[in-house]
């Protein structure tokens, strides 16, 4: 999961530097490996360019300012409600399936 935080942008014409901070939260088995459960401090430093009346980034770093272990911290859920599911039982995708179905309804 990666949550994304402050964002700057310098603007110079059609050119722009971009620097955008977030947290990584990595979680994989064995929950006690500290290598594949982490939490990352990061920064994405960004150039970025116009061309054709749109913008993308011609380059990016990823500055990772600090890493912190989280093996063997994950635990149950603290309470009730729904659990999200990497397959078509997940909330978003029942959603996403029943608004289609009520438009082709209307």
């Amino acid at each position: 999961m990666h949550i994304v935080a402050n964002h700057l942008v310098e603007l110079h014409g059609d050119t722009a530097v971009s620097e955008t901070y977030g947290t990584s939260v990595h979680w994989g088995e064995p929950a006690d490996e500290p290598r594949v459960n982490f939490t990352s401090g990061v920064r994405f430093v960004d150039h970025m360019t116009r061309r054709d009346g749109r913008w993308a980034i011609t380059e990016r770093w990823a500055v990772r300012e600090w890493t912190r272990s989280d093996a063997g911290r994950l635990m149950a859920k603290e309470g009730q409600g729904p659990t999200g599911t990497r397959d078509r039982d997940d909330p978003l995708y029942r959603l996403q399936q029943w608004v289609r179905a009520t438009e082709m309804d209307a």
